[in-house]
């Protein structure tokens, strides 16, 4: 588990890897914005169910992960940032499958570890899958989405739909940058960390989504 990452010795995105210090300092640095919009998410929920307060967390678990794995990108810090990914998009699916069925509040403790756990040992089996898991996911929250939405009574998308524009041009802003396309390992402006700042927006859109039916 500590291991070198499997993105080494040329694949860690564009930005230099330092031999001392933070490994990607501009990556680590970023990844903290995360932190803040969990803190802003931590604020909005109180009073209002379980989801916020889990959702805070699973952010702060993504920023602190991913700084980690900037620092020093080893397998085991690598496992931790894809993990904490997971945690974002296993909750809301753990939150319409808690509402579709009326589970209590054990049987919904008990899903998302379940999922979680079966999500920590893909990674840690095939490394190399993690991305396509994060993507698979993705696909089964937006499968349950339109699955379930009208049992649910869910009308207004308006931030699920905002939420997933800005993951889509983070997206494209992540492979510009892991191939190289946008590209200046030197200077503080990282692709990378704009996926970071973005996603914890993208992050917001979904909490501000899914608190309407926690």
């Amino acid at each position: 588990m500590f291991s070198p990452a499997t993105c080494l010795p040329d694949n860690c995105f564009c930005e230099v890897i330092r031999p001392e210090g933070l490994m990607q300092p501009i990556n680590a640095y970023s990844s903290l914005f995360l932190l803040v919009m969990a803190l802003v998410i931590l604020w909005n929920a109180r009073g209002r169910g379980w989801f916020g307060y889990a959702y805070a967390g699973a952010l702060a678990f993504v920023g602190l992960g991913s700084f980690w794995y900037h620092a020093d990108l080893t397998l085991l810090t690598q496992a931790f940032d894809n993990l904490g990914m997971y945690f974002v998009i296993l909750l809301p699916i753990t939150l319409l499958a808690s509402r579709r069925y009326n589970f209590s509040g054990l049987r919904i403790a008990s899903l998302f570890i379940f999922l979680s756990s079966v999500s920590l040992a893909i990674i840690l089996i095939y490394p190399e899958a993690r991305r396509y898991e994060f993507i698979f996911l993705i696909l089964i929250l937006l499968f349950l989405e339109y699955l379930w939405s009208g049992a649910l009574g869910i009308k207004n998308r308006a931030y699920l739909y905002f939420g997933l524009g800005i993951f889509v041009v983070s997206g494209i802003i992540w492979v510009l940058d892991i191939t190289g396309v946008w590209c200046m390992s030197l200077s503080i402006w990282q692709g990378h960390a704009v996926w970071h700042i973005l996603n914890g927006l993208s992050s917001y859109m979904l909490y501000l989504y899914y608190r309407k039916i926690n």
